[in-house]
């Protein structure tokens, strides 16, 4: 499922060309992964920037219960701009957040976010803000799936 080496660090500002949808309930996130994924690498495709692996997901419960906001996007150069139909989204960067590497299909993520739910519980932490899912690759061209929230102390009045 993970590494089990959950870690806590803080996470950089980011740029994202993306698309974004918003589900219901936790079960309804893949198919809409699926269906912006697919209009993000058309959109890319048709303006001759190839997806290039550097894909972020985020996913943010909304505080009132209502919908999980979900987005697809890849990493912007700094000053670059998205290309016509893709929204520019600037996550800030945090100052504590817990991250782990997730290794497995990506079909079975949701266990891992759950589990990442439960050590933070475990940790007296809690998720705050957008959850980001960074795809990458490594040195050696593997594919690395970092799960990465920002958090607080269960509990905190603070952000």
């Amino acid at each position: 499922m993970t590494d089990g080496a959950l870690r806590l660090e803080p996470l950089p500002a980011l740029r994202l060309a993306q698309l974004s949808g918003e589900v219901d309930e936790t079960h309804e996130i893949p198919a809409m992964v699926d269906d912006l994924l697919g209009a993000l690498n058309t959109r890319l495709t048709a303006a001759g920037v190839p997806l290039d692996g550097r894909v972020v997901r985020t996913y943010y419960g909304r505080p009132d219960g209502s919908k999980i906001d979900v987005a697809v996007g890849t990493l912007l150069d700094p000053g670059a701009q998205p290309v016509a139909g893709l929204e520019l989204a600037e996550l800030p960067g945090e100052d504590r957040a817990a991250v782990v590497a997730y290794q497995g299909p990506v079909e079975d993520v949701e266990g891992a976010w759950n589990a990442l739910d439960v050590a933070l519980a475990e940790r007296g932490l809690e998720a705050r803000g957008p959850y980001r899912q960074v795809h990458l690759e490594d040195e050696e061209g593997r594919r690395v799936v970092e799960l990465q929230c920002p958090v607080r102390e269960a509990g905190s009045a603070c952000p």
